[in-house]
């Protein structure tokens, strides 16, 4: 979570990301929320979006008290930071989600996308996003018959499709990901 504010005797105003790992299904959800509050001697009260966080201050940082798993509370230390540490953090959350090579599977049908190479955790990540409206994606092979639609590459970074059947959906892949910037053929068959 990133915390930027700007104070003004005891208001803050500012803005709160935060990159949270999926629960259900794979990948980073990532949301950002308008912020305001106080800071009144060492009592922090600050509402970001719907939520109101209240903490103290402790020397150059906060912590604040946030609901936890199971109905407990948990304390959360903020400490001065950076955007890009905030942005090193993240892309350490997405390569901790997928490996290299990354296989993608399309819940229920026999599309499946590998990305090989050191991006492969962030082109996974961005795939996911962009075919969204296909259906869930997962990192749990699913059942059936694939063949290659195509072998593509971009920089350092390789992507295969396969898919089974009319092969629709490996298709719709392979013509976003070569709309996205990948170069290559798909297979004579």
């Amino acid at each position: 979570m990133l915390i930027q504010w700007t104070r003004v005797g005891n208001g803050v105003s500012g803005s709160m990301q935060e990159a949270i790992e999926k629960r259900h299904g794979h990948g980073i959800s990532s949301e950002s929320k308008a912020l305001t509050g106080t800071i009144n001697g060492k009592g922090v009260s600050v509402q970001a979006g719907t939520e109101a966080l209240v903490g103290r201050a402790e020397g150059e940082g906060f912590s604040v008290s946030l609901p936890g798993q199971e109905g407990r509370v948990i304390e959360v230390q903020f400490t001065p930071g950076t955007v890009s540490g905030y942005n090193e953090a993240v892309e350490g959350l997405i390569a901790k989600e997928y490996a290299s090579p990354c296989h993608l599977y399309l819940e229920n049908h026999e599309d499946e996308v590998v990305f090989v190479g050191p991006n492969a955790p962030e082109e996974c990540q961005s795939f996911i996003k962009q075919f969204a409206t296909q259906g869930e994606w997962t990192l749990e092979a699913q059942r059936g018959e694939r063949r290659a639609v195509c072998e593509l590459s971009r920089g350092p970074n390789e992507a295969a499709v396969l898919d089974g059947g009319a092969q629709e959906y490996g298709t719709q892949d392979c013509q976003g990901l070569q709309a996205d910037g990948w170069s290559g053929s798909a297979p004579q068959g």
